[in-house]
Parts: structure tokens; sequence; C-alpha cells
């Protein structure tokens, strides 16, 4: 019985952690934008 009890506390576990890493992912992915953003927003001033 404490195989059965133990699983979903690991799948919970394991889920956690992926959303953690997703959580993480789109925080990289929206810093990304940004600074490529200001690049080119600093690049038309340069060029202007």
């Amino acid at each position: 019985m404490n195989c059965f009890s133990d699983v979903p506390a690991r799948l919970e576990d394991h889920r956690a952690r992926w959303a953690w890493y997703e959580l993480g992912s789109i925080i990289l992915y929206v810093a990304a934008i940004g600074v490529s953003i200001a690049i080119a927003l600093t690049n038309l001033r340069i060029g202007f």
C-alpha cells in the first residue's frame, strides 16, 4: 500500500518541477524579446 500512496506525491512533485521550468523558460523568452526590442530601438536611434 505504501508504494501506491508514494506514486501520486512523486507525480505532483514532477509536475511542480515542470511548472517551474515552464515559468523560467517563459521569463527567459520574454527577457530575450525585450533585449532584442531594446537593441532594435537603439539601432534605429543610431540610424536616425
